[in-house]
């Protein structure tokens, strides 16, 4: 059970996939959004869309099911209290929450407040008993042919390779500045020879303009103003040469599809440890412990971004 966003949702593929090759036949619980991230999973044998606004919509088909165990890797009352009302015999959880006594009859010692691992680890803590002690390797997104060609057809408008950059998200961790963005764009555009495509997430149209409309180097830059369905816009990730970002979901599928990924985290260890993406070709970028964002050195930002498009 994983019930909020996408990057979450990605981060608990690598627990789907060793549970499954403990041999479980796995289904997943999740939100109504991010569920699209595990279409066409072959670690996965059904997606339950949870709402949260209507918790327990679902238990007739979850006690139908007949599961052996539930793994509650989003901490959640609700959804503790489904599974324990399914009937489910083993119940794994946090034992640091005030309900965890209630529903869960195998607790987990976990707690995530001080950041010490990755939260890909953390999820895969939760099922130690039956899948031993394992290393995140790599999380699991899988693109059917339609994906892929539609990211292939979409990209060739763009005339040649390019990075993408992916100024928006959620709020989920500090970013940098639209103003920030475009000194990036100008100084990537300075060190690459291919195209810079901004792309919106949803309601992110608008700061795509502003961050088009604050750099000098428009002549390089491609700005998408349509906001892809989430899958179309995986298909088109996978065709980057290097994605930029901040901490966000799309950062997440990036790695997951073997993108090298740049991501902006906050200064101090905490977040980066526990949120970095997970992939094969990745750089975090930081300010200064205590040092906003917007202090981050965008020249060498734009060196390292280059670098790592030119592996790929």
């Amino acid at each position: 059970c994983r019930t909020d966003g996408i990057g979450d949702l990605l981060l608990a593929t690598p627990l789907i996939n060793e549970l499954t090759k403990a041999g479980g036949d796995v289904s997943v619980l999740c939100g109504s959004y991010a569920w699209q991230v595990l279409e066409n999973n072959p670690d996965v044998s059904e997606i339950i869309i949870y709402d949260p606004e209507n918790p327990y919509a679902n238990l007739e088909l979850i006690k139908s099911m007949d599961f052996d165990a539930a793994f509650v890797v989003y901490p959640r009352r609700q959804v503790a209290s489904l599974v324990k009302k399914a009937g489910i015999p083993l119940r794994f959880g946090s034992a640091n929450r005030w309900y965890s006594c209630f529903y869960f009859n195998r607790p987990v010692r976990i707690s995530r407040k001080k950041n010490e691992k990755h939260e890909a680890e953390y999820n895969l803590d939760i099922a130690g008993d039956i899948i031993g002690e394992r290393a995140v390797l790599k999380t699991f997104f899988y693109p059917d042919e339609e994906e892929k060609n539609f990211g292939k057809s979409y990209a060739e408008g763009f005339g040649g390779d390019f990075i993408m950059v992916y100024p928006g998200g959620k709020g989920s961790s500090d970013n940098l500045s639209a103003g920030k963005y475009a000194e990036l764009v100008d100084e990537i555009a300075g060190e690459y020879t291919g195209k810079i495509v901004l792309a919106p997430g949803i309601g992110e149209q608008g700061l795509i303009e502003s961050v088009y409309e604050k750099a000098a180097r428009k002549d390089r830059i491609i700005k998408t103003e349509e906001v892809l369905p989430l899958r179309q816009f995986a298909g088109l990730i996978s065709r980057a040469k290097a994605f930029v970002s901040g901490s966000t979901g799309p950062m997440h599928i990036a790695a997951a599809l073997d993108v090298p990924v740049v991501s902006f985290f906050p200064g101090g260890e905490g977040m980066a440890r526990r949120w970095a993406p997970v992939g094969k070709v990745t750089a975090v970028i930081q300010p200064e412990k205590g040092g906003n964002m917007d202090g981050i050195d965008t020249k060498a930002a734009a060196l390292e971004i280059t670098r790592l498009a030119e592996t790929s």
